[in-house]
């Protein structure tokens, strides 16, 4: 029994203890419904006959927790309730910079939408600011929230950034509580709609290619890249009859939004480096690994207790490591003034710039966009270069506060010290101006709040239908009604909250809850039509599979946030090596992929590629006696022509004649860094591995790095572990290897057997030149 108290404590689920006791002791509990009835009676006992909500104010006041309730008018029900934790107002105070917002369901017996706000420290911490539990998703409840959070800065400084979904509710009381602050809108929700709204209008290949233009047209660093971009998506769409798809995306999101996520515009403001809500979501996955529907308010708030604990304890040590310790890149002359006074981030973003700087700008002559210095507050690459040309390092004063700040300090503007006697003199001198029953009930309102426990609130209610994307039936008959609202959101620009949002009281529609929700195109007159006939829909509960990352088959890719970037990709990695992918890193498509993928291999950032370049030019010219007849014996004057496509004088996007050209990158690469290079394909060729031809194995545990060949023309970083079986090695390498490269083989040669054995290729006496088309990317 005592065990079992200790694990109630701890949040843990009655199924689970029952797991660990029956590991301990399995003649204790014969069957699950055992632990539930102890549970619920050591439940039962800590409430001590309290009310729901007198047990959750109990939970919230004996827990350092400051909270505010909002009842229904006449019946003292509860319809929101706001708390922080002690921890997050310190937090919050300290770096109230970066602020997101995003609602989750199915956290609460009541069904209630449970609002998580979420903030950033200087050391790319996510800590949790504040939480709400609301009965609808409105704009007057979304406004009440944001005042308490807006309360709790006591005049110090406000968000500079706040990001969220395209919900116009939130988005509207953002504006009006936070108005000096930049609003930008969370660019993976943003594709969830483009991918639910336009994907059956294409063909699997062609939706891939659309989604490469949709994110080059977001990245653009340019008003003019923009709209170019912007004219040649347009041209593609109408020329291939999915001119609806143009309209979508141009009339829901870059007509009027696209100044809230599209680079041009969002890196002209301080964002920190924030385009996406993806911290909130992953607090959001971090509660439900302990709460569910079925559980009561007070226990959510002991679990949400533990870990704002956590966060506050891990803070604390980023602080102390960014203050003490030293790591071997940040040992720079540059970055003298700043060991100690800015974060190990705010440093690795700096060491960044200045490769960037050196391995791009300063050798082809290319100007800086200053994207760093306007959207991070950090030097930039130009600013740096000043530096390093006279010769001194970086000020501290260059850097924004944000990354200055290793404290739980407020950022106070004002004193906010309280005296306590001369506010209750207040409080007294008010009471005694109302007659002696008015005092009577007000003495009694201010006692229940330092009493919780002879509180008269009574509990929500509990909801219906609060998770948010109705049924397809449901969205037909709130068509008229949400375009309705759309189009008054649109006309005052985000509205009022406290009309706009929650339309006629009379009126039986409601527009959809969900945080993501987008208006239908139906209700804009713009259907996309689906090239596939409509699957139907069984009414069968039981019969529904519900996706997650395991439906996939990669199984060391953790976390459902990865489920978009693998179903993009998996058809392109060919099924033998699913299990072993750790990492899919898409790069940009701009005719540099190969390198780009081949510096995230090496462990540098993509904008690395120029450096790829060079070395590979300088390998061919070092060792020109060798490769000359290699190439040579490919095509005549092929040496030359590969070493002239690997030279690229710009950091604009390069030509065909430019791109990455297998087989032969792939001996150049394995034998430039002394590595072992895996290109992986399902279109063209076989998947092949390249070992270097002059040097053998440096050491016992050799680097390898994993290209795939995605669509015939793109190429991306997929990182392999564990003992996975090896593609053959390629026939350039067999003909060309030196005598002494063999160990390479050697060492490999089970899982190159393996993977023969797996693919069951067909036998052959001789081993042939296992030569790949010479195909490129884009």
């Amino acid at each position: 029994m005592k065990l079992v108290e200790q694990l109630t404590a701890q949040n843990m689920e009655p199924r689970k203890i029952f797991q660990t006791i029956r590991k301990q002791d399995p003649d204790r509990f014969h069957v699950q419904k055992d632990v539930q009835n102890v549970v619920a009676k050591i439940r039962a006992e800590q409430r001590q006959g309290l009310t729901p909500m007198q047990s959750l104010e109990n939970v919230l006041m004996n827990n350092d927790f400051i909270y505010e309730t909002r009842e229904e008018p006449g019946t003292e029900i509860v319809t929101e309730i706001f708390f922080l934790h002690r921890d997050s107002r310190v937090m919050w105070r300290a770096f109230p910079h970066v602020m997101m917002i995003d609602a989750t369901y199915k956290t609460n017996i009541y069904n209630m939408p449970f609002i998580q706000i979420v903030g950033m420290t200087p050391t790319n911490k996510s800590f949790i600011t504040a939480h709400a539990v609301v009965s609808k998703e409105r704009g007057d409840n979304f406004v009440w929230v944001l005042e308490r959070v807006k309360s709790m800065l006591d005049e110090c400084m406000e968000p500079r950034v706040i990001l969220t979904d395209r919900d116009l509710a939130l988005m509207g009381a953002c504006a009006k509580v936070f108005p000096d602050a930049s609003r930008l809108l969370c660019r993976w929700h943003i594709q969830q709609n483009v991918m639910k709204h336009c994907k059956g209008a294409f063909t699997d290949d062609d939706w891939k290619k659309f989604m490469s233009f949709w994110g080059t047209l977001i990245e653009s660093p340019s008003i003019a890249i923009y709209d170019y971009h912007l004219r040649n998506m347009r041209k593609r769409l109408v020329e291939c009859n999915r001119s609806r798809v143009f309209k979508y995306v141009y009339d829901n999101w870059l007509k009027d939004y696209k100044k809230m996520f599209v680079f041009v515009w969002t890196d002209k403001r301080r964002n920190f480096g924030n385009r996406t809500t993806n911290r909130v979501e992953s607090q959001h996955a971090n509660l439900k690994r302990y709460v569910d529907d079925r559980v009561s308010l007070d226990r959510v708030v002991g679990c949400v207790r533990d870990i704002v604990e956590t966060q506050f304890g891990e803070i604390r040590k980023t602080f102390r490591e960014s203050i003490e310790k030293t790591m071997k890149h940040h040992k720079h002359p540059m970055f003298q003034h700043l060991l100690g006074k800015v974060s190990h981030k705010a440093l690795d973003l700096l060491h960044g710039e200045a490769i960037r700087k050196l391995d791009v700008l300063e050798r082809f002559n290319s100007s800086c966009g200053c994207q760093m210095w306007h959207s991070c507050g950090l030097p930039c690459a130009c600013r740096i270069e000043k530096y390093m040309r006279e010769e001194r390092p970086i000020q501290l004063e260059d850097i924004d506060v944000f990354w200055r700040k290793l404290n739980f300090q407020s950022c106070k503007l004002i004193d906010d010290s309280l005296d306590v006697v001369e506010e209750l003199d207040v409080v007294r001198q008010q009471l005694q101006s109302h007659p002696p029953a008015q005092q009577k009930s007000l003495l009694s309102k201010i006692k229940a709040v330092l009493t919780p426990t002879k509180s008269t609130k009574k509990p929500p209610v509990v909801q219906q239908n609060t998770r948010g994307r109705p049924t397809t039936k449901q969205v037909q008959e709130r068509l008229d009604e949400a375009s309705r609202i759309d189009e008054e959101l649109r006309r005052s620009s985000f509205g009022d909250a406290n009309t706009c949002f929650e339309g006629s009281r009379q009126s039986k529609y409601y527009k959809p809850r969900h945080s993501s929700y987008v208006p239908s195109q139906a209700s804009q007159q713009s259907v996309i039509r689906s090239q596939k006939p409509k699957a139907t829909l069984s009414r069968s509960k039981s019969s529904k599979k519900k996706e997650t990352r395991d439906d996939h088959g990669f199984p060391l890719i953790i976390g459902d946030e990865y489920v978009g970037i693998i179903e993009r990709f998996k058809s392109d990695i060919p099924p033998v090596f699913h299990p072993y992918v750790s990492c899919i890193r898409d790069v940009m498509p701009d005719g540099h992929c190969g390198f780009r993928s081949v510096a995230v291999g090496l462990g540098m950032d993509q904008s690395s590629w120029g450096r790829i370049r060079r070395d590979l030019v300088q390998e061919m010219d070092q060792n020109e006696s060798i490769w000359f007849p290699i190439f040579e014996a490919w095509a005549e004057g092929y040496f030359y022509t590969h070493r002239q496509g690997l030279i690229w004088d710009s950091v604009a996007g390069c030509g065909e004649n430019h791109w990455m050209d297998f087989p032969f990158a792939g001996l150049l690469i394995a034998q430039t860094y002394g590595i072992g290079v895996h290109l992986l394909t399902t279109t063209m060729g076989a998947s092949s591995t390249y070992f270097p031809i002059l040097s053998p194995p440096a050491n016992q545990q050799p680097l390898f790095i994993t290209l795939t060949h995605i669509n015939e023309n793109h190429f991306i970083h997929v990182k392999l572990e564990g003992d996975y079986p090896m593609p053959p090695a390629h026939g350039l390498w067999l003909t060309h290897r030196r005598p002494h490269t063999e160990q390479w083989e050697d060492m490999y040669l089970p899982r190159l057997e393996w993977y023969t054995s797996i693919m069951n290729p067909r036998p052959r006496s001789n081993p042939s030149l296992n030569y790949i088309d010479s195909y490129t990317e884009e």
